[in-house]
C-alpha cells in the first residue's frame, strides 16, 4: 500500500514543473490560463505564508500528461500579470533518487530511523550555498541532502532550498 502511495506520487511529480518569480496578486485563474497553453492542467499550487497567507512568489504546475512539461518548460519567461514567470522541471529525478535511496537503506537496515524531515528554509541570500546551509544546520542532527535552488537565468540562488 505504501509503495503504491510512492509510486503515485512519483508520478505525480514527473507531471510538474515549478514555477518562481510569481507576482503576489497572480490568480489561479490567470495562472491555468497561461499553462493551459502546454496540456491540461490538473492542480495548480501556490506556496503561502503560513501566517499572512500571501503568495511566497513560487509553486508547481501539475499536468495531466507528462508529454505537457516540455511545451510547460518553453513558457519560461512568458508575461503573467505583466511579470516574466520562470518555469524549470520540479527537480523529480532527485526526489525519486533520494527516494530510492531511502528505500534501500531501510531494506538493508530495517531497524533504522527513517523519518526524516524535509524542511524549507527561504529568505536566503542568492550567495548561500550548499555547504553554508550544512554548516548551520548541522548541529541539529545528521543532514541527508541539501537542495539550493537556483534561479536559472543568472544561475544565483534563487532564495530557498529544501534541507533533509
Amino acid at each position: 500500500m505504501e509503495q503504491q502511495r510512492e509510486l503515485q506520487e512519483l508520478e505525480r511529480d514527473l507531471r510538474t514543473v515549478f514555477v518562481y518569480q510569481l507576482h503576489p496578486k497572480a490568480s489561479l485563474k490567470e495562472m491555468h490560463s497561461l499553462f493551459k497553453q502546454a496540456g491540461k492542467v490538473t492542480d495548480i499550487r501556490v506556496i503561502t505564508d503560513r501566517y499572512t497567507g500571501r503568495s511566497k512568489g513560487f509553486g508547481y504546475i501539475e499536468f495531466a500528461k507528462k508529454e505537457s512539461i516540455l511545451p510547460a518548460l518553453a513558457l519560461n519567461g512568458q508575461l503573467l500579470n505583466g511579470h516574466p514567470v520562470l518555469v524549470k522541471p520540479s527537480e523529480s529525478e532527485k526526489n525519486a533518487a533520494a527516494q530510492l535511496a531511502k528505500t534501500q537503506s531501510a531494506m538493508m537496515n530495517p531497524t533504522a530511523d527513517t523519518s526524516a524531515s524535509r524542511c524549507f528554509i527561504g529568505n536566503l541570500h542568492v550567495n548561500v550555498r550548499e555547504e553554508d546551509l550544512r554548516d548551520v544546520f548541522s548541529p541539529f542532527g545528521l543532514i541527508e541532502s541539501v537542495e539550493v535552488h537556483v534561479d536559472q537565468s543568472d544561475l544565483s540562488g534563487a532564495g530557498f532550498a529544501f534541507i533533509q
